[in-house]
């Protein structure tokens, strides 16, 4: 969602075939318009653009403004509060105040089904607004959201998910390791000294 000047587009400029299906296909030139993920300054892009954004909330919504500025990492909110009826305050107002820069928070979870129930009730609230309204722009679709099927929302996972590479037991509320998959890597290499400073590091 972050914008590129057209005067900078040219650096992302490529090539796309006009039709596939043709028998000599033309060869098309695109830039793109948004920021992709690939090229090497896209995360601190990224996180400036986030900063300035938030910046704009320091003095109108300082609590909120202090908590997103130390509790997002890349594109990953990770923050709590001590009961249900607080986390849902932080849900609407992070939602709202970084939907206002063109950034949509999505994939809640917590250890709290109370919560979840009510998260999941305004984000399918809010889906069939847009549906209504044809509020979501095009371009402001992804693949991976249009690739969803109406109805499945994304609050719904199962008990264990990923926070930033770290498993989540949201029942338990506990983080573990899981160490079968590094195990399994650790038998599929030739048992040599390289092999065991590659496993530990």
């Amino acid at each position: 969602m972050v914008g590129i000047k057209p005067e900078h587009r040219d650096m992302l400029r490529f090539l796309w075939f006009k039709d596939l299906l043709a028998e000599k296909p033309q060869i098309d030139e695109y830039r793109f318009n948004r920021l992709v993920f690939g090229p090497r300054p896209s995360p601190s892009i990224l996180g400036e653009t986030i900063s300035h954004h938030l910046n704009l909330y320091k003095q109108s919504e300082p609590d909120m403004y202090e908590l997103l500025r130390k509790s997002l990492y890349v594109d990953n909110l990770l923050t709590g509060e001590e009961n249900d009826e607080k986390d849902f305050v932080v849900y609407q107002k992070s939602k709202k105040i970084m939907a206002s820069g063109g950034f949509n928070l999505r994939k809640w979870n917590s250890n709290s089904q109370t919560l979840m129930k009510s998260i999941e009730a305004c984000e399918i609230l809010q889906e069939q607004k847009n549906a209504v309204d044809h509020a979501t722009a095009e371009d402001d679709e992804s693949y991976p959201k249009s690739s969803i099927t109406p109805g499945n929302s994304e609050t719904k996972n199962d008990t264990v998910v990923k926070v930033l590479g770290m498993n989540w037991d949201t029942v338990e509320d506990m983080f573990f390791f899981n160490f079968i998959d590094l195990c399994n890597y650790g038998m599929s290499l030739p048992a040599t000294k390289h092999s065991v400073l590659k496993f530990i590091i």
